[in-house]
C-alpha cells in the first residue's frame, strides 16, 4: 500500500489508494487528534454484487471501508433475484467490521447515507416482513411481454438501441 497514492487531504485517487486508506494508512500530515475532532458519515452502497460501507469525513476524506458479497440467484427462465434479508445482513456485517476497527470514535458518526441498486420488487406483509425474494433490475422474465406490447425495444424519437449512432 502506497501513501503516495493519496492526494493531499487524504482523498482517494484510485482503487490502490482506497485500499491504502481502508488498511489504516493516514494521509501525510494527518494525526489521531484531528481525526477524532472530525465528523463522519457512514456511507452505504448496496449493489448487486456486494454491500459496501465507508466512513467518510464531512471534508470528503475516507477513513476506511469494508464490503460484503451479495448472493445473486439467476434462474433458468431469465429471473434474477436476491433475498432482502441478505441485503440487511450484509450491510450489518460490513458495518460492524468497519466500526469494529475503531478507525474513528463512534460518536464522530453524525449521519448515515445509503444508495442502492436500480428498481426491484420486494413484496412485504403489513408488518414489513418480506414475503419472497426480490426481483431485481436484472430480471428479464417479462421481456417477451414488453416486446409484444411495445413492438420492440425502447424507442426515443425514432432512435433505439439498434440504430443509435454517435456523431
Amino acid at each position: 500500500m502506497r501513501r503516495s497514492a493519496l492526494r493531499e487531504g487524504g482523498q482517494v485517487e484510485d482503487l490502490g489508494s482506497a485500499i491504502a486508506v481502508r488498511d489504516g494508512l493516514r494521509p501525510p500530515g494527518g494525526d489521531a487528534r484531528s481525526a477524532q475532532a472530525e465528523k463522519y458519515v457512514l456511507a452505504i452502497d448496496l449493489g448487486t454484487s456486494s454491500a459496501k460501507v465507508a466512513l467518510i469525513s464531512t471534508r470528503g476524506e475516507v477513513a476506511g471501508w469494508e464490503c460484503e458479497p451479495m448472493r445473486l440467484m439467476l434462474l433458468p427462465n431469465g429471473g434474477a433475484e436476491q433475498a432482502p434479508r441478505d441485503w440487511w445482513n450484509g450491510i450489518l456485517s460490513a458495518s460492524k467490521r468497519l466500526l469494529g476497527r475503531r478507525l474513528i470514535p463512534a460518536e464522530a458518526v453524525v449521519a448515515v447515507c445509503a444508495s442502492t441498486q436500480g428498481g426491484g420488487t420486494a413484496p412485504v406483509d403489513r408488518d414489513g416482513n418480506c414475503l419472497m425474494n426480490c426481483m431485481i433490475w436484472l430480471d428479464s422474465r417479462a421481456a417477451q411481454v414488453v416486446r409484444r406490447h411495445k413492438g420492440g425495444g425502447l424507442d426515443l424519437g425514432g432512435y433505439n438501441a439498434l440504430n443509435c449512432k454517435s456523431g
